[in-house]
């Protein structure tokens, strides 16, 4: 288990998280928690099992970037 940072787009964490959440719960991948830091910005913290979890938290979610 680790901790994965995922960039976003500047402002839009709040709807990056959302979208996460959404696949996580469709997807029943191994997401432990999604931390979208007060203050810090483009940036979207993922507590996953594995890299693979994480990467497709994230698949075809507008405004992410990439790990």
């Amino acid at each position: 288990m680790a901790i994965y940072t995922l960039k976003t787009t500047a402002n839009r964490e709040d709807q990056v998280m959302d979208f996460v959440y959404a696949n996580v719960t469709k997807k029943g991948l191994a997401v432990y928690s999604i931390v979208r830091p007060h203050g810090l910005r483009g940036y979207i913290f993922i507590e996953a099992e594995t890299v693979q979890d994480a990467e497709q938290a994230y698949q075809g979610v507008p405004y992410a970037k990439g790990i």
